[in-house]
């Protein structure tokens, strides 16, 4: 992760510096390939997932919704088994 920046009283927050601080928060793990595997490795990462398909892992999810409700939309992904994940967020059918 990159060095947390530090602001002083009266400084303006820029869409840059926010990108800045948001990337010394959290790690981003962009994924563009067709198909991508997370693992334990990816434990507390945002990942971003771009045309991905296939896999063997079990995603479960509520009313079996495994898609993305549109465009920018959010969901977390927690593993609890060794291929097997839940995922909770704007998803739907």
């Amino acid at each position: 992760m990159a060095v947390r920046p530090t602001f002083a009283p009266g400084d303006t927050l820029t869409s840059n510096n926010m990108n800045i601080l948001a990337n010394a928060l959290i790690t981003v793990n962009a994924q563009t390939g067709t198909a991508y595997t997370p693992g334990t490795a990816q434990v507390g990462q945002l990942t971003t997932v771009i045309n991905a398909a296939g896999g063997t892992a079990v995603i479960r999810s509520a009313g079996g919704k495994l898609k993305l409700t549109t465009q920018y939309s959010v969901c977390t992904v927690l593993k609890w088994d060794t291929d097997a994940w839940v995922m909770v967020g704007n998803v739907s059918a």
